[in-house]
């Protein structure tokens, strides 16, 4: 069984991206700090760092979970997992500055003691938690790697490693695809083989019109569909060209159906 990795997301944009960014925030955190208070130029410095450092990590980490989680998922999934994502985000943050501030009373021979924010400043650093998440969810789309945003123009060939030797495959070649986490298993004729990517990913540079997602882990090719035959409890399953047979899902089922004439 051979293997092959495709459409890795584009971390060399994204980073330098939050870096700049993140200095320009730590600039207007500390420009803040200086022109609203009577905090020495070093402290507001500090200030401003303690406030920034926590959501450059929780940057670079979303744009992370963002690739490997929720961009390959279905449109309404991708929205539920923004919700969830852009209240952890906020969260996260706001319990860092919390934190970061003690360690900074501690390190000035202070006690270590955890206050919070109090009246409106805590919904205003909510509110800017869940700004910026929506900014650095934003980002990494646009920063995605062309490979994956390229996905609209069905790809007819690919090479694939068998040993030391790559192999080409032909889109039509393809019986089937399985998938698991972050591999897909694509059935051939002549074999087959594991490739590094989600199913969604892999799926998305296929003809919609010839590759159908009949269960949420597996697509078939309906040029190698021999006969589709009932199941019961109103579920089909495809009967294929290399004598496997994929179980559709109920959802598949009616996919299956729609090419009835």
């Amino acid at each position: 069984m051979s293997s092959i990795s495709i459409g890795l997301t584009d971390k060399t944009r994204y980073t330098p991206v939050v870096l700049i960014g993140g200095f320009l925030l730590w600039l207007a955190y500390a420009l803040i700090f200086l022109t609203t208070s009577t905090t020495p130029p070093l402290r507001a410095g500090v200030n401003a760092l303690v406030n920034v450092l926590p959501l450059v990590v929780l940057a670079l980490g979303t744009q992370w979970a963002l690739a490997r989680f929720v961009m390959s998922r279905a449109p309404l999934r991708q929205a539920a997992c923004h919700g969830v994502l852009a209240c952890l985000f906020s969260a996260g943050w706001y319990s860092a500055v919390v934190i970061d501030h003690a360690l900074l009373r501690l390190a000035e021979g202070q006690s270590f003691e955890l206050i919070g924010f109090s009246g409106p400043a805590v919904s205003w650093q909510t509110f800017q938690g869940l700004c910026l998440y929506s900014t650095v969810a934003a980002i990494s789309y646009a920063l995605r790697a062309p490979g994956e945003r390229a996905a609209l123009v069905p790809v007819e060939r690919y090479l694939v490693r068998v040993g030391d030797d790559l192999i080409p495959v032909r889109a039509d070649d393809i019986v089937c695809l399985q998938g698991a986490h972050d591999y897909v298993q694509l059935t051939t004729p002549r074999g087959r083989h594991l490739v590094r990517q989600t199913l969604a990913d892999f799926g998305a540079r296929l003809d919609p019109q010839r590759f159908i997602r009949v269960h949420r882990s597996a697509l078939v090719n309906l040029d190698h569909v021999l006969r589709i035959e009932p199941i019961g409890g109103g579920r089909m399953r495809a009967i294929l060209t290399d004598g496997s047979a994929v179980a559709a899902s109920r959802a598949g089922t009616q996919l299956l159906r729609g090419f009835i004439v």
